[in-house]
């Protein structure tokens, strides 16, 4: 048990001082030093003396994990120390476990001709948003076997808290319609994606683009499911903006769940969220989401949301997985 009673005192550390550079720090080297030895037992590093099972890997990540360990390592990805940054999303990845993913493409498929590549990120370039969850491949399985009655061939969609997009892109394949010019106000003409997909963090809608790309450079050819391509666009969209004041109250810590800020200042990531903000104006027939919310004020920040996007007056249905 020699280790265990450092990893408590390092994850106590991470919270009471926080704002102690020095401790901080000392803290985040004791818990590298605690979760290396799963990658010696995985034969990541050299190999760790295998009789000392009081001190086994998968105890000190457990115990990590008991103590909220994982929380307050997320938070201090947003310490303004990179040697700080770089030890917590290595402990992160350490206790992620086989989810541990490198960034990359991944493939998914649905039914017999319907496979979905996607990119995954990491977690400090993302957030939650960095992989595809699992509700998210309910979600599809369930649009597949309920195309007709989401009415989604011919359909302009809107997928919120997009992550990897994996749920807009099946909608694409089961035939969302292209993109069109329409009329607006004014008099004047906009270009209305067929398929948008929104997300806030900086990192995930990089990310969205790579899996754009890559969608677009393997486009199936003589879909019989489609008469000419799907048009993708990526926007950022923030929920919270649909409540009045309630961006003002709610502080994002590091610019999202954990996730990296691309930029260098606050002024800096709003200018470049005004820069890819969707149309306000902008409504969709169809509304995706999937495994969106898991904390307040997200439930009526989105339901403002769903609201203002939608063209309908009425109570209608947004395909969700449960």
């Amino acid at each position: 048990m020699e280790l265990l009673p450092e990893v408590d005192a390092a994850v106590d550390a991470l919270f009471w001082d926080r704002d102690d550079a020095v401790k901080r720090l000392a803290a985040l080297r004791t818990l590298e030093k605690a979760v290396a030895c799963e990658g010696a037992r995985n034969g990541i590093s050299p190999a760790a003396d295998s009789s000392s099972s009081s001190s086994s890997p998968r105890t000190c990540v457990e115990e990590i994990r008991r103590l909220g360990g994982v929380d307050r390592l997320r938070k201090a990805l947003a310490w303004d120390d990179p040697d700080a940054v770089d030890l917590a999303a290595s402990v992160i990845a350490a206790c992620s476990g086989s989810t541990a993913r490198p960034p990359g493409a991944r493939a998914f498929r649905f039914g017999n001709k319907h496979e979905i590549v996607v990119r995954e990120c990491d977690y400090v370039e993302g957030g939650l948003g960095w992989r595809v969850w699992a509700s998210a491949v309910v979600m599809c399985r369930d649009m597949l076997e309920r195309a007709e009655e989401l009415k989604i061939r011919g359909a302009d969609v809107l997928e919120v808290g997009a992550g990897c997009g994996v749920a807009g892109f099946l909608a694409a394949r089961l035939g969302a319609k292209s993109g069109a010019f329409v009329f607006q106000l004014q008099y004047t003409f906009v270009f209305h994606p067929s398929l948008t997909f929104t997300d806030y963090l900086p990192g995930v809608l990089a990310n969205l683009r790579a899996s754009v790309a890559i969608n677009e450079a393997n486009a199936p050819m003589n879909d019989p499911d489609r008469s000419s391509p799907c048009a993708f666009s990526v926007r950022h969209l923030e929920w919270l903006s649909a409540v009045p004041g309630l961006v003002e109250k709610t502080k994002r810590v590091g610019g999202g769940d954990g996730s990296a800020c691309a930029f260098a200042d606050a002024a800096a990531a709003a200018a470049a969220a005004a820069a890819d903000a969707l149309d306000p104006r902008a409504t969709f027939k169809l509304i995706l989401g999937s495994d969106v919310c898991y904390e307040d004020p997200l439930p009526l920040a989105l339901a403002r949301t769903l609201k203002a996007r939608s063209p309908y007056s009425g109570p209608r249905t947004t395909a969700s997985a449960r």
